[in-house]
């Protein structure tokens, strides 16, 4: 295990996600999409998103070619990553690639380097399934998220632009 010197350290443990885990997944989800709604109103949760999003999670931990991780601290899961294997369009010479969809950290939890070891599981994860490139979706209002990105080592490489009609 990595330690961080300028860092709190942590007990963390970090494994596949089980069933009886998306209930907390899903309220840590809750608190992500509050810190994006803050900075924009597009990430506004519909009153059936949490029962969604649940469906969604659990789906994942079928499938083969999904990881859902948590870290958990004390019997208490802290954070969560989930990641699946997307397809860009033929026209590329590799399509294949893994897609960070959501990574949370509890706001007690941060700055110990869970997100982190978090994001290098499933790296190590896809690149033993032959995969070699990972995307994350990163709302660039949230100022945190854009920095840890960063941080670790990933980079912009589009924008996606919108317009409200």
């Amino acid at each position: 295990m990595r330690t961080y010197e300028d860092r709190p350290t942590t007990n963390a443990s970090i494994r596949t996600a089980r069933l009886v885990d998306v209930k907390r997944i899903v309220e840590l989800w809750k608190l992500l999409m509050e810190v994006h709604q803050k900075r924009d109103r597009h990430f506004t949760r519909s009153p059936t998103g949490p029962s969604i999003f649940a469906k969604f999670v659990a789906d994942q931990l079928e499938k083969p070619d999904s990881l859902v991780l948590v870290a958990e601290e004390s019997g208490t899961i802290v954070a969560y990553c989930l990641a699946v294997t997307e397809t860009h369009s033929p026209v590329f010479a590799k399509p294949r690639h893994a897609e960070i969809i959501d990574l949370s950290v509890s706001v007690a939890h941060r700055q110990r380097g869970i997100g982190e070891r978090l994001v290098r599981e499933v790296e190590h994860w896809f690149s033993q399934r032959g995969i070699d490139r990972i995307e994350a979706k990163v709302a660039v209002r949230n100022e945190v998220s854009t920095q840890f990105w960063r941080k670790i080592g990933y980079e912009p490489y589009t924008e996606r632009m919108f317009r409200e009609l």
